[in-house]
């Protein structure tokens, strides 16, 4: 795998200009609702009965996708996107979900709808979707969409995933794992559990980078490349990412005391971990990390180990919102 990656960011650096915001409201008039109504105890399911009737009320057909499992959940989600009779993919669950939701839609027409129903929610708090289930259906129903960039993840065995938020190699990628396995505490408090455990045995890795072709060899605590500003349940790791802009901003963490990194780990949650020592900032359009024994993880799910290709796929996907370039966190 050949590296390419670019340069040092800085406050002086040009700006990347926002191309055209929302699209015009387009009229959705069947949509496919993809959900796992075990998740949450049920709740994910009733969530999406909330909101399928609000879509019925408005005019607009809905086709229940309910998947026994992961690969079941893709099959009817993709065969869904691929007949050409509908007009979106509303996904009602987590991250993980609406991760399987975006590799059936991009380079398609078909817009991606959310309804968070899931743990992170990350998707939804960078492109300002409600909680309420009754204000997401209202956001469906506007039909207001936005073209987005993805993320695209490489792996040496010739395999590749899409993602929507952060891929994050390294300390993220090892609290992502450990908070995967653990049924309590709920939503972010889960993130911020596994985060002050790992960080109780973590050491720093030795990582080969590079950034649109430029190399750098550092020992690193973690690297996350950002399409979007959140991880984790609401960690501003990437605080200057857009979704439009068509780069990646990457945030990484040199080796740093253990002490230091507990004492500012409120930083990645306020949107100052930039302002830190020892915090790199960078943008690219293409990142290639090889971080020997270290997997990847992206919207919150394994990828692969390294090494990994990461590449900015511009406006790949269309995703329903009213968020803009000018008003979504993590804008520039």
């Amino acid at each position: 795998m050949s590296p390419m990656f670019s340069r040092l960011f800085s406050p002086e650096d040009p700006q990347p200009q926002p191309g055209p915001t929302l699209s015009p409201a387009a009229e959705f008039s069947r949509v496919a609702l993809l959900t796992n109504p075990k998740a949450g105890a049920g709740v994910s399911g009733l969530v999406a009965l909330e909101v399928q009737r609000h879509l019925n009320n408005a005019g607009i057909d809905v086709i229940a996708l309910q998947g026994a499992d992961e690969e079941s959940a893709r099959r009817l989600a993709q065969t869904a996107v691929n007949s050409g009779d509908v007009d979106a993919l509303v996904v009602c669950g987590g991250d993980g979900l609406i991760n399987l939701g975006l590799q059936c839609v991009v380079d398609t027409p078909v817009a991606l709808g959310l309804v968070p129903a899931g743990t992170g929610n990350d998707h939804a708090r960078a492109f300002v979707v409600p909680g309420n289930a009754a204000k997401a259906a209202a956001l469906i129903i506007s039909g207001r969409t936005l073209a987005m960039d993805v993320g695209k993840a490489s792996f040496q065995d010739g395999s590749s995933r899409v993602f929507g938020t952060i891929a994050a190699v390294g300390f993220d990628s090892l609290v992502n794992a450990r908070a995967a396995r653990m049924k309590w505490p709920p939503g972010q408090a889960k993130y911020t559990v596994a985060a002050a455990r790992e960080l109780l045995s973590f050491r720093a890795h030795h990582a080969r980078l590079a950034f649109d072709g430029v190399e750098h060899t550092m020992d690193v605590t973690l690297v996350a490349t950002g399409n979007t500003a959140f991880y984790g349940g609401g960690m501003r790791m990437c605080p200057e990412a857009s979704p439009i802009d068509g780069m990646f901003q990457v945030t990484v963490l040199e080796k740093m005391p253990r002490r230091h990194a507990l004492k500012r780990f409120h930083t990645v949650f306020d949107g100052n971990v930039l302002a830190e020592d020892g915090v790199l900032s960078f943008e690219a359009r293409r990142v290639d990390i090889d971080m020997p024994g270290v997997d990847a993880f992206a919207d919150g799910e394994f990828f692969g180990p390294t090494p990994v290709c990461l590449e900015v796929q511009p406006k790949a996907a269309r995703i329903i919102t009213a968020a803009t370039f000018d008003t979504a966190p993590g804008s520039h």
